[in-house]
């Protein structure tokens, strides 16, 4: 059922393009393979399976034409014969000896359905030819993988084309399949009435008839694909941008299919059509036209990035539903949508206490109680005064009026100050709005990245402060994390043209994007400058392996460069919203932080993911900062609510488990939103005020008044 549809040729829906030329491709193994060109120029744009007629969709590239080809054994290409090679891999090829043939060197590419997957496992072998990814329905990865129910749809309307086909048995080949075509229709859209949208099926073509389709995917099914299951790392290496276009009722390739993609490719995104099947794009206008933008070479509006299969597990989609329905007011679906976050991410504290403060909105008193009183247990305070707000007006009995007064005393200690963090010294300059710090042992110095400056700041033992790197020397954007090796004296540092803070003399042409910077510590001289696979995209935090590779957190991935290597490459799939970074001592497993779910562990042979096991009453939600050395871990926690704090955890011999845990500091009076550090001898060293705070407390603008010196604390870790 997964490769039906391509039994079908679809409806022209746009104005006829140039003339085509048309011709044969000959393959490697002598199979002829038809082709249409339309538009003039180089070739930019190619479509295995033009005899679908989607050379009619008038998709045209930016510039330059477009090949549609049919497949081998299927509309005016050359039948296979018994013993030919009839498989997934023979298709992937078919499509280099095109693009050979045709002359171009760099290209996009449209894949539907079995397709799609084709064209994915082209752009795996050859990663430098494909420019963009179009997968329409594509089907999975591995045949039979199974979906929440959710994402899978399922009636009859193939089932009635089955029956039909048995009802004609014996009629001619093409008399059954022109009189099956109406079913086939009716079985690729969502709503009957769009059927007619679809063309006529081709079955003048004897490679359509259905005899000839049944035998040809029985060949190709039990030849390869049912073995296939390409690794999903290997997707990882794919840089070009991917557009996944696919329909919520869609039977051929579950919709789940197409979110997997989505979360599979490092730069891609999902365009949902609710209601559409497997021809998505015919049946909605909107979805073609989003087509032709992204082969324009801009993403379409409603086009997503995917960070969870199940869309009712998006921790981020459901927080942005309960946001909205706080500012509305609407506090029982902001309650509700609360509740769905916290099943999820249980160890947010924020996430309870908002909770806690939709249900008190609208009477639900013991509810709320319960969930503040869950928070409570992690020693984290947030949103204090809009809860009192909500309870004041909130009806309470005489054990509520007792256990709110008691839980409230619990969460006002936690926000109690732990200070033992003594100051190394203040930075001169309050605009520099620092994020990282890192030391070099050999000369006692520390260098200190600013995010509005655009420069790094070297202090030296005496307390001497000089630019290593001056403002925007060397393309330097606004400077996230920084780490220093002192064994081959280079400083790296991950580089960010942002808006929310925005750099000084921010670039209008780059918006967004990031960079890896590397540079000599001793002569200040740029040694290189790292891309990322594809813009815009912005890097985190930074770790060096000992094996000489780097490993960066952007946006919802791992990424890793090489050794030696000058090409930065995806090492995860989308795992959440990350930020700290750090490695064991033996190089064997990463720490990550995720700012909803925690600490995350990634075996680096495996790249197995697991959460990082603790006390219950330990959450490790909103950490900035992540430092491991031995078996102990140290985080910068700013983002689980109202007061930041350094702790130290102690992990058990495995790795995978904390076994205790102690607050270090806790809302010091340095803090101005504490961000990250470095670990010196059996201290940490850490940037208490970055100003972040100051900065979106007044709105988003830079109020000189509410600035101060950033401070660079130092703790014991016993």
């Amino acid at each position: 059922m997964l490769l039906a549809s391509l039994l079908t040729v679809l409806t022209a829906l746009a104005p006829e393009p140039e003339p085509a030329r048309e011709g044969f491709v000959t393959a490697r193994d002598g199979m002829r393979l038809f082709y249409t060109r339309t538009g003039s120029g180089p070739v930019r744009l190619i479509v295995p399976g033009g005899f679908l007629g989607l050379e009619s969709t008038g998709w045209l590239p930016k510039k330059g034409s477009a090949v549609f080809y049919d497949m081998r054994g299927r509309g005016r290409s050359s039948e296979v014969p018994p013993d030919g090679d009839f498989t997934i891999e023979a298709d992937v090829l078919d499509l280099e000896d095109v693009r050979k043939e045709v002359g171009t060197e760099r290209f996009s590419l449209v894949g539907y359905s079995y397709l799609g997957l084709v064209a994915a496992l082209y752009a795996t072998r050859f990663p430098d030819r494909v420019d963009r990814l179009v997968a329409l329905g594509p089907v999975p990865r591995k045949a039979g993988t199974s979906y929440p129910p959710a994402l899978v749809y399922q009636d009859d309307a193939w089932a009635r084309v089955e029956a039909r086909k048995r009802e004609l048995a014996g009629r001619p080949q093409q008399e059954i399949c022109e009189a099956v075509w109406p079913l086939t229709a009716a079985a690729l859209v969502g709503l009957p009435e769009r059927a007619s949208r679809i063309g006529p099926i081709p079955c003048s073509w004897t490679n359509e008839w259905p005899e000839a389709l049944a035998d040809r995917f029985e060949r190709l099914i039990a030849g390869s694909l049912r073995k296939l299951d390409p690794p999903r790392e290997s997707f990882f290496l794919v840089n070009a941008s991917v557009l996944v276009v696919h329909g919520t009722k869609d039977r051929n390739a579950p919709y789940g299919s197409g979110r997997e993609w989505a979360m599979t490719f490092p730069n891609a995104r999902l365009l949902t059509v609710e209601g559409a099947a497997h021809a998505a794009w015919v049946e909605d206008d909107g979805a073609k036209a989003a087509i032709a933008t992204f082969l324009r070479g801009e993403w379409p509006q409603d086009a997503a990035a995917v960070s969870a299969l199940d869309p009712a597990e998006d921790v981020e989609a459901i927080l942005g539903q309960a946001r909205d329905a706080m500012s509305k007011k609407a506090w029982p679906v902001a309650a509700e949508r609360y509740e769905a976050a916290s099943r999820l991410v249980p160890k947010t504290p924020a996430v309870l206490l908002r909770r806690a403060e939709a249900l008190a909105n609208f009477g639900r008193t013991s509810e709320a109680l319960s969930a503040m009183e869950r928070a409570a247990t992690f020693g984290v305070p947030s949103n204090l005064p809009a809860l009192d707000k909500a309870f004041a007006a909130t009806p309470k009995n005489v054990d509520e009026e007792r256990r709110f007064k008691a839980v409230r005393k619990v969460l006002a200690d936690s926000a109690r100050p732990i200070v033992r963090g003594k100051e190394i010294f203040s930075l001169r300059e309050k605009e520099l709005r620092p994020e990282s710090v890192a030391y070099d042992p050999r000369t006692g110095s520390w260098f200190v990245g600013s995010m509005h400056l655009r420069k790094i700041v070297k202090v030296d033992k005496t307390r001497r402060e000089t630019d290593l790197v001056k403002e925007g020397q060397d393309g330097l954007w606004g400077v996230i994390g920084i780490k220093l090796d002192p064994i081959s004296r280079e400083l790296w540092a991950c580089a960010y043209n942002g808006t929310s803070p925005p750099m000084k003399k921010p670039e209008a042409a780059t918006v967004e994007h990031g960079a890896l910077f590397r540079w000599n510590i001793d002569t200040g001289l740029l040694i290189a400058r790292y891309e990322p696979p594809f813009q815009p995209l912005a890097f985190n935090d930074l770790v060096l392996s000992p094996k000489g590779d780097v490993y960066l957190t952007g946006e919802s991935r791992v990424y890793r460069l090489p050794k030696g290597g000058t090409q930065i490459e995806a090492f995860t799939p989308a795992l959440g919203l990350l930020n700290g970074i750090a490695l064991s001592d033996d190089g064997s497993r990463l720490f990550v932080s995720d700012h909803r779910r925690g600490v995350l562990t990634i075996e680096i042979a495996t790249r197995a993911v697991r959460e990082l096991a603790g006390p219950e009453d330990l959450t490790l939600a909103g950490v900035d900062g992540l430092y491991v050395r031995g078996r102990t871990l140290v985080a910068v926690q700013n983002g689980a609510g109202d007061e930041s704090r350094v702790l130290r955890a102690d992990l058990d011999p495995s790795l995978a488990r904390i076994e205790s845990y102690e607050v270090l500091d806790r809302a010091h009076p340095a803090y101005d939103v504490p961000t990250t550090g470095v670990l010196v001898g059996d201290e940490v060293h850490y940037v208490a005020a970055s100003n972040l705070g100051s900065f979106y407390q007044s709105g988003g603008k830079i109020v000189p008044e509410k600035l101060r010196r950033s401070a660079i604390l130092r703790v014991a870790l016993r």
